[in-house]
């Protein structure tokens, strides 16, 4: 076992721990993010027996800690995915406190095993958007088990705005299966109300050269009332369109922009 600090950072891995329990996680700078960021780089069986710890303790607060922890240990590798997994699920088991229950959702998508779908799916309806919004994660995650994608179906007509969001995202940019279920979930979603999920919607479809995306996307483009970001989306539908020749009503907006990159990511 390796105890040493790493020469990049000489705090012991028990002091990176207290400080993930001490300090607030909010900013993407904060003493919080070091310290866990650390401990993810590391990935150690110490990191990880500290992690298998904090998620057996009683505490919620340190059984959240260790599901965060345990999500991105080892980096892309995922060198004690398997091992995490029961560990994640059982805190799952007994959870209480919804900031943990959302961070072992979290770790499920990261770990990507095809068994976490059946411990997601429960919390598909739960009465907090906050965990609905992750279960959209885990399910894009998880995105080879078709209950994945009927849940990510179920969740883009969700009442909050941030969960169709990301279950119109996942569905129609992080997913490449197409299936007539997929686009007709999509094509709901152009008439949202919210400017993202409509620019979400036209991506979607655009990558997969529905027809029926040509009129609403020319109309996204000449709206004036779009926000910057979603006219961005209706550029990138523009440039996934192929043979664009076949459509007069949007030559005239194929041009060079300096448009920014909506793509998305599920960490």
């Amino acid at each position: 076992m390796n105890t040493s600090p790493t020469q990049c950072d000489p705090r012991t891995t028990q002091e990176l721990v207290n400080t993930t329990l001490t300090n607030d996680e909010d900013a993407a700078d904060s003493i919080y993010w070091d310290a866990m960021r650390e401990l993810h780089r590391r990935g150690t069986v110490e990191v990880f027996n500290a992690a298998k710890s904090l998620c057996e303790s009683p505490c919620p607060v340190e059984q959240r800690i260790g599901c965060v922890i345990l999500a991105q240990l080892g980096g892309s590798e995922s060198p004690f995915a398997s091992r995490s997994f029961p560990l994640v699920v059982s805190v799952m088991e007994r959870v209480e406190n919804l900031d943990t229950l959302a961070s072992a959702l979290c770790a499920l998508g990261w770990f990507g095993d095809p068994r976490g779908v059946s411990h997601v799916l429960p919390y598909l309806d739960h009465p907090d958007s906050d965990i609905r919004y992750w279960v959209t994660h885990a399910l894009t995650a998880l995105r080879e088990d078709q209950r994945s994608i009927d849940g990510l179906i179920h969740l883009s007509s969700d009442a909050a705005a941030e969960v169709r969001d990301w279950a119109t995202c996942g569905l129609g940019s992080l997913i490449d299966r197409d299936s007539p279920a997929i686009r007709e979930a999509l094509i709901a979603r152009l008439g949202d109300l919210d400017d993202i999920v409509r620019g979400e919607a036209l991506v979607g479809l655009a990558k997969r050269q529905d027809s029926r995306v040509i009129e609403p996307l020319r109309q996204a483009l000449e709206a004036r009332t779009f926000s910057k970001t979603a006219n961005d989306y209706a550029g990138e539908a523009l440039d996934a369109l192929e043979n664009l020749d076949q459509y007069p009503q949007l030559l005239a907006w194929k041009m060079p922009t300096d448009r920014v990159d909506t793509t998305r990511d599920i960490s």
